[in-house]
This record gives C-alpha cells, structure tokens and sequence, in this order.
C-alpha cells in the first residue's frame, strides 16, 4: 500500500514514523444488547495499555505559580478545557501536583497546547529534568526522548498534539511537574502556556 510520487517510485505507507496512532472499531448490531458487557468508559479506552489519564483542570485548587496566574479555560480548542498559566515573563512557572499509586519508573505525556500568546518552556519533576536514554524505552508504546523546550507558539490557537515530557523514577506520595517559561517565540503576543491533561505510564519490567 502506498502512493506513486512524479518521478514515478512508490512511497509505502509502512515506513517507520513518528505519529502516535490509535485504532479504532465499530460495532453494529439490531435491538438492545442483552448478553455482552457494556463497553469501556473513560479510562478504561486509554490507547496507552498501562496508564493513568490526568485532567490536571481539576488540580487548580492544588497548583502553585511564580510570576503568573493559574486559572482554567473552558472549551478552547474542540470543548478541551486548558489550565492556563497567564505568565508574565521569562522565569514564569507553574507546579502541579503529581499523585503516584505506587514506585517506578514512568513517562509522561502532555497535551500541551500551543497559540499566539505562548512562550517557550520546559519541564521538570521535582526540580529535575526528565531524560531517557532511547533504549530504555523498548517496553514503552511512547515515542521518546521528548524535547528539552517546548515551543509552543502557533498563529492559531492548537489542543490536539501529545508530547512527550520524559521518563523519571518516582515514589509513591506526591511529586511536583512543573512547566518553567525560558522565553519565547518573537512573533509571540506573550508568555503564557496552557495543559489539558497528562498521561502516566508505568514501564514495566522486561521479562525474558
């Protein structure tokens, strides 16, 4: 399967990429469902196997800044709500409260959103930067080392992109993922960053 460019070879559609995709299925059927069980909700249709979905909107009560004010905007980019960093500058950060179940090593990823009034920021765990060697990840489905800094301007307002954030050991008990403005783009209006949720995922161990 593929498609022939004007010199006339063939581009397979089986290269290997970047793109994070998901399946997905369709069920048809005549009448009320009597026999099946219902189907999964929520998290439970999570695409990333062994991983916890968070929407960070609902730790506003729990989120610390500097230099900026946390708030929530609702439906921004098709009905995806942000926690907003309205950031005054470089320097601007926000924090945000991380419950762990249990010890391990995770990664993490962000729907991070990108508009004309973004700046350029970085992620930390606990202070730390969150790096990967890329053989670490053969028991991940996410595709990582993610970028030291996110660039986060767009001429248009943009909700639709995971990013990868790293990987980093944790312990059970609660961490602290913070988002730190290091400047911005120059045709970017501001600072200011915005999130709609995190995914965690614990990496197993290898078995042989």
């Amino acid at each position: 399967m593929g498609h022939h460019r004007p010199d006339g070879t063939v581009k397979s559609s089986f290269e290997e990429r970047a793109d994070f995709f998901s399946s997905v299925a369709f069920w048809y059927q005549q009448g009320i469902n009597q026999d099946l069980p219902e189907p999964p909700y929520g998290q439970e249709r999570l695409p990333f196997g062994n991983a916890t979905q968070l929407g960070v909107t609902n730790f506003l009560k729990d989120v610390t800044t500097e230099k900026g004010k946390a708030s929530v905007q609702k439906e921004v980019d098709w009905a995806k709500d942000l926690l907003f960093l309205e950031a005054e500058g470089a320097g601007a950060r926000i924090d945000i409260p991380i419950d762990i179940a249990e010890d391990g090593q995770y990664e993490l990823i962000g729907l991070i959103a990108q508009a004309p009034d973004y700046g350029d920021y970085k992620a930390t765990m606990d202070g730390e930067a969150m790096n990967l060697d890329p053989r670490q990840a053969a028991t991940s489905e996410v595709p990582f080392p993610g970028p030291d800094i996110f660039y986060n301007y767009l001429p248009e307002v943009y909700v639709a992109r995971d990013r990868a954030l790293g990987m980093v050991t944790l312990s059970k008990g609660r961490h602290l993922l913070s988002f730190i403005c290091v400047g911005k783009d120059p045709r970017s209006l501001g600072y200011n960053f915005g999130i709609n949720d995190v995914v965690l995922e614990r990496v197993l161990e290898k078995t042989d």
